[in-house]
């Protein structure tokens, strides 16, 4: 395609006579290129423990997105230079994600459906029981698909995971540019608003990971773009069902979601679009989609009624407790949670809030100028949609585990947040002859995507990896942990019970047969006569994991083992002397030992 010609009297971006397309072959893309390089070098270095590791991967974050911002901000870049530069950008981003954890999975979530592949290659069949997350078997898409890469190609799961994430995170991309052209914006309109959509928190790294929530999204935004074009360009409302389907049966909240924007574009699109006067209300605009998003909700239900019934209590839960957090007088947990673990540099504190306040008033402002503006009336009436950006803050602020919430929710509410936001950005720019103007568009964009990216997974004293946390996400699992999560895979026998710390927990349970406790933890305090009296027994453990670290650190995240109710917090690491008990009790037969880990087998306790 040609590049968007300036209208009438108006210059060109500065230099563009000079560069013209090479900027993108020789600027843009090594450049970026050369920033996810540069992320890889930091890992590298704070494995080994060099100094500089920190600095270099925020410099190498920055040569990763700006150009990216710059190609798809200027007027003069063509269509097709803005996707090959967002699409770049994702699958960097995706690269980025496996040079941090290039061996095995580590996040808690990718272990959990690391579980589910394993059962469908075990057994070959759907649908297996998942004890690390029960509601996973229910929702397959992701496994179906890494499961038939692996066996065909003979990759291991996790190469074949982090294929499949990859793929569909660089489709997502293309995806949000595709609906923002259903939307009849230009290209360049179009190329910002997915740029905006990719300020979400979590999209430069949790939705890169091997979850279900990465295969999803793609086909949530297909089926709001097949939505769109069924009114826009009358295409048939029956090709949204196919999208619109595989999101239902690919991730719980995704698919409920993607009815819910069916229905809501359905209703903007009709408001936005005048019925002929003599023609039947059933052929009115929208009222097909009101039907087809009518049949996905009931798709959903029987789906996860006959296949995912523990999806309801799943997502019932941290409904109900952000409910009870707006609600409620006494206020919210989410203080008590955050008080006794890790907390990020004031600094990026700060620049984690610069980044909402400026996305805020971007959106606001952005709002305002698109209803004055004579862009098509459904994209006036969707920018309203910003609305659910405040709202998901809100839950982030006041709800017990607010900021992993929000961070979930956040990439939804970008669909609609990022029309007026892109709106704004493209029209302070403007033709790019104002150095002014484009400093000033500039220090907004990074500004919002440098504060979500402090705000996100991974947790700060996680960003760069190399330093063990205990009871931590992905800094949690070391080659010791590792190590003992290998016996455990080698040695337990499919359903022996286990007793151990919230990161030893996650790497067994996701690649062992075992099933780990979730109501073990008072057993790590108590003394071992009450043991003895029935509490192992009543509990029915096989095994006792042991990390003597655990004396040594404070837990990252306030608790140490799952299922804990600690909200007081630990003022100093665990008592060493309880870890100690242990080893002394001759009840306790311990069966491996690397130094730091211990694993005892408790089943002689059962007999006193």
């Amino acid at each position: 395609m040609a590049a968007e010609a300036a209208p009438a009297g108006v210059p060109a971006d500065a230099g563009t006579a000079r560069l013209g397309p090479a900027y993108s072959r020789l600027l843009t893309y090594p450049v970026m290129t050369a920033g996810a390089l540069a992320d890889c070098i930091a890992f590298a270095m704070s494995r080994s423990g060099d100094a500089g590791a920190a600095p270099l991967y925020w410099l190498g974050q920055i040569a990763l997105l700006l150009p990216c911002i710059v190609i798809c901000l200027r007027r003069s870049a063509s269509p097709k230079s803005r996707i090959w530069a967002l699409q770049l950008l994702a699958a960097l981003q995706s690269f980025v994600a496996w040079a941090y954890s290039p061996d095995r999975f580590r996040f808690p979530d990718e272990l959990q459906h690391l579980r589910t592949a394993d059962n469908i290659l075990a057994t070959g069949h759907l649908f297996s029981a998942n004890p690390a997350l029960p509601v996973s078997p229910g929702f397959p898409s992701l496994e179906i698909v890494t499961t038939a890469v692996s066996r065909l190609s003979g990759m291991s799961v996790y190469t074949a995971g982090v294929i499949t994430s990859s793929v569909a995170h660089v489709l997502l991309v293309t995806a949000v540019v595709s609906w923002a052209h259903a939307l009849r914006l230009g290209s360049r309109q179009a190329a910002a608003a997915a740029l905006v959509f990719g300020f979400a928190p979590d999209y430069p790294y949790f939705d890169t990971l091997f979850t279900y929530t990465a295969i999803a999204l793609p086909f949530f935004v297909l089926a709001a773009r097949a939505a769109v074009r069924s009114v826009t360009r009358q295409d048939a409302a029956l090709l949204v069902l196919p999208p619109l389907l595989i999101a239902v049966v690919s991730h719980h909240l995704t698919g409920y979601l993607a009815c819910g924007y069916v229905a809501l574009l359905a209703a903007t699109l009709a408001m936005g679009r005048r019925p002929e006067p003599s023609a039947p209300w059933w052929t009115a605009p929208g009222v097909a989609l009101v039907g087809v998003a009518g049949v996905g909700v009931v798709c959903a239900a029987a789906w996860t009624a006959a296949f995912a019934p523990h999806a309801l209590d799943y997502l019932l839960t941290p409904t109900k407790a952000a409910l009870h957090a707006v609600f409620s007088p006494s206020g919210s947990a989410a203080g008590d949670v955050a008080a006794h673990g890790e907390v990020a540099p004031l600094w990026q504190r700060a620049l984690a809030i610069a980044g909402s306040v400026v996305m805020l008033g971007l959106a606001a402002v952005g709002t305002v100028r698109l209803w004055r503006s004579p862009v098509p009336r459904w994209v006036q009436l969707l920018a309203g949609g910003a609305i659910a950006y405040p709202a998901v803050l809100v839950i982030r602020v006041v709800a017990a585990d607010g900021p992993e919430i929000a961070s979930r929710l956040l990439v939804y509410a970008m669909l609609l947040t990022c029309l007026p936001v892109a709106a704004l950005l493209v029209a302070v720019w403007a033709d790019g002859t104002s150095r002014g103007r484009v400093v000033i568009a500039l220090t907004l964009a990074v500004t919002i995507a440098a504060g979500s990216t402090v705000a996100a997974t991974p947790s700060p004293w996680e960003r760069l990896p190399g330093s063990f946390h205990v009871a931590a996400e992905e800094s949690g699992v070391d080659a010791r942990v590792a190590a003992a999560a290998h016996y455990g895979d080698r040695t337990f026998a499919p359903g022996s019970v286990v007793a151990c710390d919230l990161s030893l927990c996650s790497l067994l349970g996701g690649e062992s047969k075992a099933i780990t406790s979730s109501a073990s933890a008072p057993m790590f305090f108590a003394p071992t006569d009450i043991l003895r009296n029935g509490e192992i027994s009543r509990l029915g453990l096989d095994y006792v994991l042991v990390d003597d670290r655990l004396t040594q650190q404070l837990p990252a995240f306030g608790l140490y083992f799952p299922g804990e109710n600690n909200t007081g917090g630990y003022p100093r690491p665990f008592p060493p002397a309880r870890l100690a008990s242990f080893a002394t009790d001759p009840l306790y037969s311990r069966v491996y030992d690397n130094g730091d880990i211990q694993i005892y087998d408790v089943s002689a306790v059962w007999n006193v």
